[in-house]
């Protein structure tokens, strides 16, 4: 409810003409929030009619519990990315079209928890004798982004941010460990493989990671 309160009030915002006015100042930065994470950001306006550069910095940690193939992992998200944006205004200030590249280095760490045994592939093995199983997700380093985004004059030389976007950070790339007894075993490690295969196919829908951001703007 009250992310939908913010996007209609921005829509509401945006439909008003007198505060489509310019923003003074041709460089800003700007503090944001998001799936991204947490945002610092740089902007200027550039040579060339209707265009705004941005460099910025993303990052945010968070700890979650998820079962994946019928096995509970305690998971960790570590955000980390920089992102290098030129931005299109063909109406003006308010309203931009965004393009660019990002230095991905997001990445996901799984770790089973243990009960009594782990259903790995077609198999069941004791949790004493896989050890710690661990998945290490990663993503392609450096990666184009496309986006939707409004500044919307709020005071003077300060404005509203939204961001819409999509960063096309390729299929996760997953490696799946244990370092128990079993580790060398020939038939663990064929369905260890099988059970990575799965694992992966189930989060193949992160190639596409989706950026929703809100922020102020500062000029100067």
């Amino acid at each position: 409810m009250k992310q939908g309160f913010l996007l209609l009030s921005s829509c509401l915002l945006l439909s008003s003409p007198a505060l489509a006015a310019d923003l003074p100042g041709k460089s800003g930065f700007t503090l944001s929030a998001g799936t991204l994470g947490v945002g610092l950001e740089l902007s200027h306006t550039l040579p060339i009619a209707n265009l705004t550069g941005r460099l910025a910095w993303n990052g945010y940690t968070h700890d979650f519990d998820d079962t994946i193939d019928g096995i509970d992992y305690g998971a960790d998200l570590e955000l980390n990315s920089i992102t290098a944006l030129v931005d299109w205004r063909p109406w003006g200030k308010v309203t931009h079209f965004t393009a660019g590249m990002v230095y991905n280095n997001n990445a996901m760490t799984f770790t089973g928890v243990p009960g009594g045994n782990y259903a790995i592939g077609d198999l069941t093995f004791p949790a004493d004798q896989v050890g710690s199983l661990k998945g290490d997700v990663g993503f392609d380093e450096f990666v184009p982004y496309a986006g939707l985004g409004w500044n919307v004059p709020v005071a003077p030389k300060t404005a509203l941010s939204l961001e819409l976007g999509v960063v096309f950070q390729g299929s996760p790339q997953l490696t799946l460990t244990a370092d128990g007894p079993l580790a060398d075993d020939p038939t663990f490690q064929q369905e260890l493989e099988r059970e990575r295969t799965e694992f992966q196919d189930e989060i193949k829908d992160y190639e596409y990671y989706p950026v929703v951001a809100l922020g102020i703007q500062r000029r100067f």
